[in-house]
């Protein structure tokens, strides 16, 4: 699973080298800058609001989104999973455009509408497949801007979300990670499920809606952006009379409950008709704005990304102790974690737990290859471009990048991983990937059978 961090924008120029690594040594592909596209221009409008423009080099699709900073992170305490419903809230209709109407328009140009919350964000977006990013630009104001939040939606939409979240807790990828988050944190808000639970969301009213949509939706908490054939003084133009005309207004953002240092190991379970036991072992790690985030992505790579992945290579191939293994980054606003997961059957938790810990060792003692650091760039330079293909992609990586890193420009992702070493490798490893201070999470079948 490439990590939530490939997600970002650019251009990146393929090489290799190979040998034996020294420590302190720049190993990679990096003896070239990255080419960072002049296309893409940042301003703020003047109410606060942010807009990121990418033009496009030749026609084709139109990705349209507006971003905020709030996620599982900013809710209040007692509402967990409102950030997430105020997401769904907003395709319910807004003053000028009815449901039905806003998804004639979309249907008959060949659009669609997206969104998603996560644990520091929530975004809505329209993609559309040639001309008319006017239109587009024009409806995602009115239903950031004018939402009716109408009683009756509130209610259809409590069915919806918990309906997502009962399927959620079925699927145990999800569930385990879920759970990983819930025993990992205990004081700061990631803690709590992104959807929160069925419970939390019957506990919603429009009061509640209506509130806290209007502490955030806030010029001063907006990044918009718009990557396609467009022209960037027109879109510009088109931002000022839409976003820009919402009345300015002054954003605290909540403050993040720090979390205490873990310690010791912690253990959370949970059974289910599954064949299969589903395993994930997270570290807290830095933020994502810390200069050690590249080098625990390279790590990431190194012993969890792809067939050719050392605990790939030492769990499925050589012991035949799981049946799948990755390593997976979650680089948020606060410390994040570092993941392995595995499925494998329940009589080889063990062997896989161990294994896991003497590959993370090693990462402490030992220098790796240049050979085997040139693999891991490269391996994460593919991801890059795969996710970065669309302009949905890369509008989603502008939006990230601005909301979560706290930069609008991404364009030295690349340089910062091809500069990693194996020294910062080793550093890295020692500083978080501690041998007792993981957690471990597991979904397993009824009976532990």
């Amino acid at each position: 699973m490439r990590s939530v961090i490939h997600i970002l924008l650019g251009i990146i120029i393929f090489a290799s080298l190979a040998g034996c690594a020294a420590p302190g040594r720049r190993v990679g592909t990096a003896s070239k800058p990255v080419v960072v596209k002049k296309s893409v221009r940042t301003f703020v409008l003047g109410n606060g609001a942010t807009l990121i423009v990418k033009e496009g080099r030749k026609p084709g699709p139109t990705a349209l989104q507006v971003w905020v900073t709030q996620g599982s992170l900013s809710d209040p305490e007692g509402m967990p999973g409102i950030s997430h419903f105020v997401e769904h809230m907003l395709f319910t209709g807004s003053l000028h455009l009815p449901k039905g109407r806003m998804e004639h328009y979309l249907e008959s140009m060949g659009g669609r509408l997206s969104g998603h919350t996560g644990r520091d964000f929530s975004y809505i977006g329209v993609t559309l497949p040639g001309p008319g990013w006017q239109r587009g630009l024009d409806i995602l104001y009115d239903l950031a801007a004018y939402p009716l939040f109408k009683p009756e939606d509130v209610g259809r939409q409590k069915k919806v979300v918990q309906l997502e979240i009962a399927q959620r807790e079925r699927e145990p990828d999800t569930l385990v990670i879920d759970n990983l988050f819930g025993a990992a944190y205990v004081t700061n808000q990631y803690r709590n499920p992104v959807t929160g639970t069925e419970r939390d969301v019957a506990g919603f009213t429009r009061d509640d809606v209506s509130g806290y949509y209007s502490e955030t939706y806030v010029p001063s908490n907006m990044v918009i952006v718009v990557v396609g054939d467009v022209d960037t003084a027109e879109v510009r133009a088109a931002a000022e009379k839409t976003f820009g005309a919402i009345a300015m207004q002054e954003y605290t953002p909540p403050r993040a409950r720090p979390e205490a240092f873990q310690a010791h190991t912690r253990t959370k379970s949970a059974e289910g008709p599954y064949s299969l036991t589903y395993m994930a072992m997270g570290w807290h790690i830095c933020s994502a704005s810390d200069p050690d985030m590249y080098a625990a992505e390279v790590l990431r790579a190194i012993l969890g990304q792809g067939k050719g992945s050392r605990l790939y290579q030492e769990l499925r191939e050589r012991m035949g102790a799981a049946f799948d293994v990755e390593a997976e980054l979650f680089p948020l606003r606060e410390p994040g974690l570092f993941v392995l997961t595995a499925h494998l059957k329940a009589d080889d938790l063990r062997r896989v737990t161990s294994e896991v810990l003497r590959q993370v060792n090693k990462l402490k003692d030992e220098y790796v290859t240049d050979a085997e650091l040139a693999r891991a760039v490269d391996s994460i330079e593919a991801g890059y471009l795969l996710d970065n293909e669309t302009a949905e992609g890369q509008a989603y990586g502008l939006g990230y990048w601005a909301t979560v890193h706290g930069e609008d420009d991404p364009g030295m992702y690349v340089e910062n991983i091809r500069r990693v070493t194996p020294e910062d490798l080793r550093r890295v490893a020692q500083k978080y990937l501690g041998e007792g201070n993981y957690t471990l999470s597991l979904v397993g079948p009824e009976g532990g059978r």
